[in-house]
C-alpha cells in the first residue's frame, strides 16, 4: 500500500516540502539583504577611515582582516598590481575588476558565489599593500559556520509550527468534511441511517455534499415508488390466486368424477392429462398465495399454532397416491402409530411437504416410485423423507434446487411448465418454522429430501 494514498500524508508531506523551502528561500533573502544593506554602507562609510587602521594593516598585511562587520571579511590588496599578500586572501572577482579599471568608485555586486555571495572593491589610499580593499560576504558554509545549531533548531521550529498550523487550519478540517462526505457516499440510499454530511461551503466538497444529498433523495422516492407498485403487484397476485383457489378445486372434484366412470382409454389418457394439469395448477394458486403471504411477512409460529406430523404425512400421501396411480406411479407412506406434535401453521406446513412430494410424482416415470417417511430423530425431533427413483437432478445442481426460478435441464426436458417456485416456498416455510432442508442424491438415480426440525 503506497503511504502516499491518504490526503492527509499528501498534504501534510507537501507542506513539509514547502516549509523547507520556504525557510532556504528566507536564507537567501536574509543574505541578499544584508549584502545590499552592508555595501550600501560602506559607499558612505569607508574601511579604514583612520590612521590607526591604516597603520593596523601596514603591520601585518599577511594576516590583517576586519572583524567589525558580521558576515563579511576584508582582505588588503595593492591597488596598483591587484595583488596580496594575505594567504588567506579570496580572488578578486573578475567583474568588480573591470568595473574599477572603468574607473567606477567602489564597485559592489551581488551573485550567486558558491551558494551565494556579494563583494565590493573600496580605494583607501594611492598606494600600498593596504591602498585597496576586497570586501566579501561569506559564502553559506562560511556564514554559518559556528551557527549550524541555531540554523538548524530555527528551521526545525519553522517547519514544526508551519506544519502544525496548516495542519490545524487546513488539513483537520479538510479531512473532517472529507469524513463525513464518505459516510454520507457508504450510506446513500438507506433511509433510516443516512447520513448527510450537510456541507454548504462553496467549493468541491461542498458542491458533492449536495449532490449526495439531492442523489439519497431520489433513490429514496424512487425506492419507494418500486416498493409500493411491489406491494401493490403482490396482493394484486394473492387475490388472483385466492380467487383462482375455488374454481379450480371444483375444475379438479369434477375431473375425478369424470377419470372415475371413463373406460375409453383415449378417454382415459385425456382426463388423467387434465387431471395432472389441474393438480399443478393448485400447486401454482397456493404457492403464489403463500410467496405474497411470507413476502409480507407471515409467520407460520405466530400464535404457536400446532400440527400432527403423522396426520398431515398420512393426508399428503394418500393424496398424491392417487394422482402417482393415474401416472403409474406407486406413492406409499409410513410414520408412527401415535400423534407428532410439531409449532407450524397447518397449513402451511402441509404446503411445505406437498410441494416436495408433487415434484416427485410430476418429474417421475411410470413404474417409479415415491417413498414418504416420518420418523423421530431422537428423543425431542422428527425427520420426515421423500426419496424417489425419478431422474434425479446433477449434483451440480443440488444447492440451487431452493432458488427462486431454478429449475434443472432435466425438469425442463419434461416439462416445460413451472418457475421452480414451489421448493423456493418450502424452503422459506423451513427457514421460519425453524426446520431444516436437505438434498441427496440417490443410487442408481433419484433424488432424497430430507425436512427435520424440533418437536413440540
Amino acid at each position: 500500500m503506497n503511504v502516499f494514498n491518504g490526503i492527509r500524508v499528501r498534504i501534510v508531506f507537501t507542506t513539509a516540502v514547502a516549509a523547507f523551502f520556504c525557510v532556504q528561500l528566507g536564507v537567501v533573502i536574509f543574505g541578499k539583504s544584508l549584502a545590499f544593506n552592508t555595501i550600501g554602507q560602506l559607499k558612505n562609510n569607508p574601511i579604514l577611515h583612520t590612521p590607526s587602521d591604516q597603520a593596523e594593516c601596514l603591520a601585518n598585511p599577511a594576516e590583517w582582516t576586519d572583524l567589525r562587520r558580521p558576515f563579511f571579511r576584508v582582505y588588503p590588496y595593492d591597488v596598483a598590481t591587484f595583488e596580496t599578500l594575505n594567504s588567506k586572501a579570496e580572488s578578486i572577482e573578475p567583474a568588480l575588476l573591470d568595473a574599477f579599471r572603468n574607473g567606477e568608485e567602489r564597485p559592489s555586486m551581488i551573485k550567486w558565489v558558491g551558494r551565494w555571495g556579494a563583494g565590493a572593491l573600496v580605494q583607501v589610499s594611492s598606494a600600498g599593500p593596504c591602498s585597496l580593499l576586497y570586501l566579501r560576504l561569506q559564502t553559506g558554509d562560511q556564514l554559518f559556520k559556528g551557527m549550524e545549531g541555531k540554523l538548524i533548531l530555527a528551521l526545525f521550529f519553522t517547519l514544526a509550527l508551519t506544519m502544525f498550523l496548516v495542519t490545524v487550519f487546513a488539513v483537520r478540517p479538510l479531512v473532517r468534511r472529507l469524513r463525513k462526505v464518505r459516510t454520507a457516499a457508504e450510506t446513500i440510499g438507506l433511509s433510516e441511517s443516512y447520513r448527510s454530511s450537510n456541507d454548504r461551503q462553496e467549493d468541491d466538497i461542498g458542491l458533492i455534499s449536495r449532490v449526495l444529498d439531492n442523489a439519497h433523495d431520489r433513490m429514496v422516492a424512487d425506492g419507494r415508488k418500486l416498493e409500493l407498485r411491489a406491494q401493490a403487484l403482490e396482493e394484486h397476485l394473492a387475490e388472483i390466486a385466492h380467487d383462482l383457489r375455488t374454481p379450480i378445486s371444483s375444475l379438479h372434484l369434477a375431473l375425478e368424477r369424470v377419470a372415475e366412470t371413463a373406460t375409453d382409454t383415449e378417454e382415459v389418457e385425456w382426463t388423467n392429462r387434465a387431471l395432472a394439469d389441474s393438480v399443478y395448477l393448485m400447486r401454482l394458486t397456493e404457492n403464489l398465495h403463500t410467496a405474497t403471504r411470507l413476502q409480507g411477512g407471515l409467520d407460520p409460529l405466530r400464535g404457536t399454532p400446532q400440527t400432527d406430523l403423522v396426520d398431515l404425512v398420512h393426508q399428503v400421501g394418500l393424496r398424491f397416491s392417487l394422482l402417482g396411480k393415474r401416472k403409474g406411479i406407486e406413492v406409499a407412506s409410513a410414520h408412527p402409530d401415535g400423534p407428532l406434535w410439531v409449532i407450524c401453521d397447518p397449513a402451511m406446513a402441509e404446503q411445505a411437504l406437498s410441494n416436495v412430494v408433487h415434484n416427485a410424482v410430476s418429474h417421475g416415470d411410470p413404474g417409479g416410485h415415491v417413498a414418504l417417511v416420518l420418523e423421530r430423530a431422537g428423543n425431542q425431533g422428527f425427520e420426515i423423507r421423500i426419496e424417489d427413483d425419478g431422474p434425479g437432478v446433477p449434483p451440480a445442481e443440488l444447492s440451487h434446487l431452493v432458488e427462486r426460478t431454478f429449475r434443472s435441464d432435466a425438469a425442463r426436458q419434461r416439462d416445460p411448465r413451472g418457475g421452480g417456485l414451489g421448493l423456493a416456498i418450502t424452503n422459506e416455510i423451513c427457514q421460519r418454522a425453524n426446520w431444516s432442508i436437505h438434498f441427496e442424491i440417490t443410487e442408481p438415480h433419484g433424488l432424497k429430501v430430507i425436512i427435520s426440525g424440533p418437536l413440540k
